[in-house]
């Protein structure tokens, strides 16, 4: 949300609001004993946070983006996932752009560097069916017998 929509108005994630623009989080959604909160102060999940340190524990290899918006938190995320060596998968239906141009171009783009992109249909019948591309290039890599020129 643009500075001058938050001044006009509801005053998104500010002390003391509430609704669908609030920090409170949504009954569906509130944490069970044992789930893990995690701050985000950055674009990107994995900055300044310690999920890459409770994935890395916990041995995760994959990880699912939704949320918004996609050109920002989403992107940032994926790129960070993916240079963190994370499989990492996108819910495209459950991210949202400011148009459903930008939402396209980002997700190709993600896509192409090697998120895998399904929708909320797909991820609900067949779960998350990817390639561990991680885990191939490790592999290729200390089978090649080759000598590093």
């Amino acid at each position: 949300m643009s500075y001058d929509n938050w001044l006009a108005g509801g005053r998104c994630l500010a002390p003391n609001s509430t609704g669908d623009c609030s920090i409170e989080v949504p009954e569906a959604f509130t944490p069970q004993a044992g789930d893990y909160t995690i701050i985000k102060p950055r674009f990107s999940a994995f900055f300044q946070t310690e999920l890459d340190l409770i994935l890395r524990r916990l041995r995760v290899d994959t990880v699912i983006l939704t949320g918004t918006t996609t050109p920002n938190c989403i992107r940032a995320t994926c790129y960070d996932g993916l240079s963190l060596d994370y499989n990492v998968a996108i819910i495209e239906d459950c991210c949202s752009s400011r148009s459903e141009a930008v939402q396209k171009a980002n997700m190709e783009d993600m896509a192409f560097i090697g998120a895998t992109v399904l929708d909320a249909e797909t991820f609900l019948k067949e779960g998350v069916v990817m390639k561990n591309v991680v885990q191939e290039v490790r592999d290729r890599v200390e089978a090649d017998e080759t000598a590093p020129e």
